[in-house]
């Protein structure tokens, strides 16, 4: 006779937690009010309701009765602080924001994202197995992203939020070179640099984890992660995100050295590090001569499509100075960039080219002020430099605040917020109960 195991509340919580993360990436969703202007679609004036709120906001109704049950206590009472202030500030600038309806639209992305923090500071869900399941998730976005490169193709799929996307068509976003135009890869993700962020953070995982990789099986599955995922990050040509990766993997072998001050030691664990570092630079070596042309264009910045994006943000950067020098103290409300742009800059323009501008920091001054910005930057730099936290979660929020000085998403798109909160919550030291 079989003997079914008792499922917990505790059981159904981890687990599902594993089961968000995994499925992050898929952005199925339900459009339910559609933003324009000038006649077009308007995507950050959109409602929509992601397919993964829904398992976010179960889970955080059994988060609830969970915490209330275990009461388990808070380590980080200053972080706990910092984000009640950033709460108490998101519900103050609704007074003055330009438009209430998509300061709550966004403000509730912003609970959404606080509320998987908490699940995974507090919630029941192991750190080592949370990270596991976004290597998964962020190996089955490698395997589309390979696929997506070699045929130059995104294909469209209504129910797993894939949107076409095509090398030769105009608003791909490509690599143009002298041989022709190089697709960058999407993934299941709206933007190249929104799944060069993701994969960062897998590969810093799969470091993290190297050096606890105290079996055969572990080793293989780690080997494997990074020879999808390493070529995929490749294909998105990120500059970001390679960056971000470069910095990240440079910090991390400064503390291996300064953890032990006569090198790294040559332990099995350690081995296997170096094993992974030198394979993983030989895949960069070998992409970058195999596709010479599309990596040195990235990289030198000199082609027309380069020249073009350069302009478009130095651009965008004097435009959030003029929306920021008369809103510094409070800013124009949360989720309203774009709009207050439209309204008071230039309201001529075809929909699709008013976005945020590339930096996070800027972004945050002009949507929340002075204030905003302070408490977001102590609460960043309190989990750095103070918490007690993981070091794998350490690494993957400085690759944010790197990839934050060229990017928006971050801070503009549901998909970055709720990773920026997920990350966060890594980064956390665990409760004692």
């Amino acid at each position: 006779m079989f003997m079914f195991k008792k499922i917990t509340l505790t059981n159904v919580l981890e687990w599902g937690t594993y089961l968000l993360v995994f499925l992050l990436p898929w952005q199925t969703r339900l459009i339910y009010k559609f933003g324009q202007l000038n006649g077009g679609y308007w995507e950050y004036g959109s409602n929509s309701l992601y397919a993964t709120e829904i398992i976010l906001w179960l889970l955080a109704v059994l988060f609830f009765v969970y915490f209330f049950k275990n009461r388990p206590s808070i380590k980080n009472k200053i972080s706990a602080v910092l984000v009640f202030l950033l709460i108490i500030w998101l519900l103050i600038s609704l007074l003055w924001s330009l438009d209430r309806n998509l300061s709550v639209y966004y403000g509730t992305i912003l609970i959404e994202g606080l509320l998987l923090y908490f699940l995974v500071s507090l919630g029941p869900a192991k750190k080592i197995r949370l990270m596991i399941s976004f290597i998964l998730a962020a190996a089955v976005q490698a395997l589309l992203a390979w696929q997506q490169f070699l045929w130059q193709l995104v294909l469209p799929s209504k129910w797993l939020g894939l949107s076409g996307q095509l090398a030769d068509n105009l608003g791909t976003f490509v690599v143009e070179t002298s041989s022709g135009r190089w697709l960058r890869v999407y993934g299941s993700l709206p933007h190249p640099n929104v799944l060069g962020a993701f994969l960062v953070v897998a590969l810093i995982f799969i470091f993290s984890l190297s050096l606890m990789a105290n079996s055969r099986s572990k080793r293989l599955f780690l080997t494997f992660s990074l020879l999808l995922i390493l070529p995929a990050l490749f294909f998105t040509f990120s500059r970001g995100a390679w960056l971000a990766l470069a910095i990240c993997y440079l910090l991390f072998a400064i503390w291996l050295i300064v953890k032990n001050p006569k090198g790294i030691p040559l332990g099995e664990k350690n081995i296997f590090f170096v094993k992974l570092s030198l394979s993983g630079l030989v895949i960069i070596v070998i992409m970058a001569v195999i596709f010479w042309q599309p990596f040195l264009t990235r990289v030198n910045g000199v082609e027309r499509l380069e020249v073009r994006s350069t302009e478009e943000r130095l651009g965008s950067y004097h435009q959030a100075l003029s929306v920021i020098k008369p809103n510094w103290y409070k800013g124009v409300g949360l989720g309203n960039y774009t709009l207050k742009i439209f309204k008071d800059l230039n309201n001529t323009d075809p929909a699709y080219t008013y976005q945020p501008v590339h930096n996070i920091y800027l972004l945050i001054l002009a949507e929340w002020g002075i204030v905003g910005l302070i408490i977001f930057l102590a609460w960043c730099f309190y989990l750095l430099l103070v918490s007690h936290g993981s070091l794998a979660g350490k690494l993957c929020l400085v690759s944010f605040l790197v990839i934050g000085l060229f990017d928006h998403f971050l801070w503009s798109l549901y998909f970055g917020i709720i990773l920026w909160w997920l990350v966060a919550g890594l980064t956390e030291e665990k409760y004692v109960s």
